[in-house]
């Protein structure tokens, strides 16, 4: 367990190292480019359309550490960890760019989140609920007591094979 631990310390310690640059350069550069046009800059909605974003920047900085301490190492695919949370990060930085540089009409972006996370709760609900369908059309009954130990001894064997394998 403590290996675990100290192995999801470093992760979130590297996903730290490599996000944090990105950040504060990006906001660094946002700045300066608001502080060229400081007319447009100092306006109300201006202000709370910036500290929305950095606001957002945060929570999703904080969810890609979060999920690159649980993101496991051994996994072979090329997925990067942060999932949902760093296409937020990228969704505000297009943002901030796109009102800096060209418009504010790119806050109207904003409007993308509410239904994502909407969809993202409901697919969550759908799929814990017994006798959901699977997205195959099929339904996913309860399973009987002979098929979950069925289930589980498979499990228990693939669990096994794969140490097998890392020995």
């Amino acid at each position: 367990a403590n290996a675990a631990a100290k192995k999801a310390a470093a992760a979130r310690k590297n996903a730290a190292a490599t996000y944090k640059p990105i950040l504060l350069g990006s906001n660094a550069l946002y700045v300066l480019l608001r502080a060229a046009n400081w007319q447009q800059a100092i306006q109300a909605r201006q202000l709370v359309g910036s500290i929305t974003l950095w606001i957002l920047q945060y929570v999703s900085y904080q969810g890609i550490l979060d999920d690159a301490s649980t993101f496991s190492s051994n996994n072979n695919s090329d997925a990067l960890a942060g999932g949902k949370y760093l296409d937020l990060l990228g969704l505000t930085i297009v943002i901030q760019f796109g009102t800096a540089l060209w418009s504010n009409k790119f806050y109207w972006l904003l409007c993308i989140i509410p239904p994502v996370g909407l969809w993202t709760l409901y697919s969550t609900l759908k799929g814990s609920m017994p006798g959901s369908s699977d997205g195959n059309g099929t339904k996913q009954d309860a399973a009987t007591p002979s098929e979950s130990e069925e289930v589980t001894n498979r499990r228990q064997k693939r669990a096994e094979q794969r140490r097998q394998k890392l020995s």
